[in-house]
């Protein structure tokens, strides 16, 4: 059964390759999606600002594939670092599947060192509070 720690153990795999990009001090950061086939996707970004950002291909290999009910994402740097999902990515997936509200998010617990799983109806709602007030 895929779950956030099959998923954090494949972002850290395939982060282990990854370079950061030349004259970048960004390090790489992993994004991985466990949609309602069973299938796990994996984008990498090298540059948060759009140059290198594999967000787009993943975005067209679900739509490609019929998949777009996403169950389970996480976002990973380099280092270990879990991280929120791209706010373009975000818009993307709900886009794509209006159900994805109800996509579960790893994020950072209130200390930082303690993850937790939240839908994604939360997390936007938790945004909205953060950027409004």
């Amino acid at each position: 059964m895929i779950n956030f720690e099959t998923m954090i153990e494949t972002a850290k795999s395939v982060l282990a390759e990854e370079l950061p990009l030349q004259n970048s001090e960004m390090p790489p950061q992993a994004t991985v999606l466990l949609t309602d086939h069973g299938n796990v996707h994996v984008a990498i970004c090298r540059d948060v600002f759009g140059s290198d950002c594999g967000y787009v291909n993943l975005i067209n290999t679900l739509k490609n594939k019929g998949e777009s009910r996403v169950l389970l994402m996480v976002t990973m740097w380099k280092n270990g670092t879990v991280d929120s999902p791209s706010m373009n990515l975000i818009k993307s997936i709900y886009e794509m599947n209006k159900e994805n509200l109800e996509t579960e998010v790893m994020l950072f617990g209130k200390k930082h060192d303690d993850p937790e799983e939240l839908p994604l109806r939360n997390f936007i709602s938790k945004l909205k509070y953060m950027i409004i007030y």
